[in-house]
């Protein structure tokens, strides 16, 4: 049964395409080699230090915005001489890092932590039996399980976790949503939007007083964030994702599916988006609305100290977009998911004084000294508890955090829903081409069921 639950791990590497994830990017175009991740063991680990590989996203050429990488330095000074971490970077794209995965899952190769997107793919690894369960190291630490707020260690969509068994756990949550350039919709007479109605109605008024109404880059299909919560506001749930791919319901009469993609194509339609959105991508989106040349932007909490330092962020407000009258959610609902996870290879269960020195790191890493020093030097909000009267942050970081707690009805990305990881790419390819208006909406739920049918 383990095996044939690895061949079927194994089998989708060959659907594996080189793109970059949500908040992960480094823009390069990575390799698909297990060996060619970049480590740090040229820095000494000390004589009689516990070792520990660490495989984490980056192509080791990072700077010290990549929280992971300063994190591990300081560790690794802090328990010098009893704990080494050894970081090796796999490459900036998300569907690469699973490639490697895959490969040295089947090679018994996986590392002693892992640091994974909690979507499908996680799922996928422990029924496949290649990581191991730190139940007896952490999950019955009463101390460690109560750092984390919100039942972000139960919660049924990181796939991850149950009782009695710990095969991760989340290293952050991600607020991500709609940014807006206040003082843009002032001079334009604008409120910031709240329904749907009020949201195509600022872009049709920013478009004709000449001004970019949404900076995105169609160049990358991954940066989708603003938009993800529309599919669960219009109903899309797992049992949806289990109904196409049984067969029991067709793609095109999907409604949960068709709402959102309609959505999307009727901005397009509208004038939302730069003209060059085709050969544009999201670092030059960006770069466009901190530079006050467009009015929206959709992005995530992983950007939040870089936009403090731009010379708009005291103009800069967010919200989850907006609500749709049709929708069947009953409140506010936003992105502000527990979507990456530090994971744990199979061969801790071999080596006990491993298995407790990642403990030990992991313990560090979500302490609440620790979780202060992330927000504030490298704007990265944990799903560990943080007692945010005690943080110092700039304003775009002070309404990302308010968001954080805010009380809303929190959802996830809807591949994160789908128990096939292959979706990815597919949904990402047909959203981005609505938005650069290259395909209809009939066009993109086909792409959906032509998925649907090779599976």
């Amino acid at each position: 049964m383990k095996m044939k639950k690895l061949m079927a791990l194994l089998m989708t590497v060959t659907l594996t395409l080189s793109l970059a994830s949500c908040g992960k990017s480094g823009g390069e175009e990575p390799s698909s080699n297990v060996s060619e991740g970049t480590s740090e063991a040229a820095q000494e680990s000390g004589e009689g230090a516990v070792e520990l590989e660490f495989w984490t996203m980056g192509d080791g050429s990072e700077d010290d915005s990549y929280y992971l990488k300063g994190v591990v330095e300081e560790f690794n000074q802090e328990y010098e001489g009893e704990i080494y971490v050894n970081r090796v970077a796999l490459g900036a794209g998300n569907e690469d890092q699973q490639t490697k995965y895959q490969l040295a899952a089947g090679g018994n190769q996986l590392p002693d932590l892992m640091e994974m997107n909690s979507g499908s793919f996680i799922k996928e690894m422990i029924e496949a039996d290649v990581l191991y369960d730190m139940q007896d190291y952490l999950g019955t630490d009463a101390d460690f399980v109560g750092r984390f707020k919100d039942g972000a260690l139960d919660l049924a969509t990181n796939n991850y976790y149950s009782q009695g068994t710990f095969y991760a756990f989340p290293t952050e949550t991600e607020i991500q949503g709609w940014y807006y350039n206040k003082t843009i919709f002032e001079d334009a007479g604008l409120e910031i939007p709240e329904t749907w109605e009020d949201f195509l109605n600022c872009v049709k008024v920013l478009k004709e007083k000449g001004i970019t109404p949404i900076a995105h880059g169609g160049l990358d299909p991954w940066p989708l964030w603003g938009y993800h919560a529309w599919f669960s506001r219009y109903g899309l749930t797992a049992e949806t994702w289990d109904k196409i791919m049984s067969g029991e319901v067709k793609a095109a009469d999907c409604e949960e599916l068709r709402k959102p993609f309609e959505k999307a194509l009727e901005l397009a339609e509208a004038g939302a988006f730069p003209e060059n959105i085709t050969s544009m991508n999201n670092t030059q989106a960006q770069e466009l609305f901190v530079g006050g040349g467009a009015a929206m932007y959709a992005c995530g909490s992983w950007k939040m100290k870089e936009m403090d330092e731009c010379a708009i962020a005291d103009e800069i407000v967010f919200n989850f977009g907006p609500e749709f009258s049709d929708g069947v959610l009953s409140g506010k609902s936003g992105m502000r998911p527990y979507s990456w996870v530090i994971a744990f290879g199979s061969r801790l269960g071999d080596d006990p004084v491993k298995a407790e020195a990642a403990a030990t790191f992991c313990k560090w890493l979500t302490s609440p000294e620790r979780t202060k020093i992330e927000i504030e030097k490298f704007g990265h909000i944990p799903a560990a508890a943080v007692d945010t009267d005690n943080v110092t942050l700039g304003p775009v970081g002070k309404i990302t955090m308010e968001a954080a707690q805010a009380d809303v009805i929190s959802v996830i990305d809807p591949t994160s829903l789908c128990p096939d990881s292959s979706i990815v790419s597919v949904y990402w390819n047909a959203l981005t081409s609505l938005l650069s208006q290259t395909i209809d909406v009939d066009e993109a739920l086909s792409q959906i069921q032509d998925w649907a049918d090779r599976l």
